[in-house]
């Protein structure tokens, strides 16, 4: 190989291996520009989440204040409709209790232990027999028996047809 072509050579080596350091300059510079860029990203990234986990915790409190918000509307709405259902309920108590009552007072008078002929009024037993009235109408007109309307009406001088 002649001096010249050693030359060319050594050149072409030279030129090729500064071709190479630029190569690895630019890449390197790219590479740099494109970890910049990345970094850039990953904070407008974080900065994005930071937002969104923000915003999903006011949205999540929101939910539940309007989810504690319905729920105490219809709590209330319920409580109301049981109120009305006792008063109900009461009202109906109270209407069975009346009645009860009634029944009591009529099942005292059919009950109750017969009157002495003491108390009884020979006048009036012997005014409603001649109206026509029975001895089981007049015994239940005066509180009585009809054994003791019959004992009066006969002490009294008047002769009862049999019951």
């Amino acid at each position: 190989m002649s001096t010249g072509e050693t030359l060319l050579l050594i050149y072409v080596l030279a030129g090729c291996m500064l071709l190479m350091a630029l190569f690895m300059i630019v890449k390197e510079f790219s590479a740099s520009k494109q970890a910049q860029r990345i970094e850039a990203a990953l904070s407008i990234a974080k900065r994005a989440r930071a937002e969104l986990e923000h915003d999903l915790k006011v949205t999540q409190q929101n939910s539940l204040d309007a989810i504690k918000k319905q729920g105490e509307t219809i709590l209330i709405e319920r409580i109301k409709e049981i109120k009305n259902e006792l008063r109900d309920m009461q009202i109906e108590n109270d209407t069975r209790a009346l009645r009860i009552d009634r029944l009591e007072e009529r099942i005292s008078e059919y009950l109750s232990p017969p009157s002495s002929h003491v108390n009884l009024d020979p006048t009036r037993a012997i005014s409603l027999y001649n109206s026509g009235y029975n001895i089981n109408e007049i015994a239940r007109e005066l509180k009585t028996t009809p054994d003791e309307v019959v004992l009066t009406l006969k002490l009294n001088n008047v002769n009862p047809k049999p019951h």
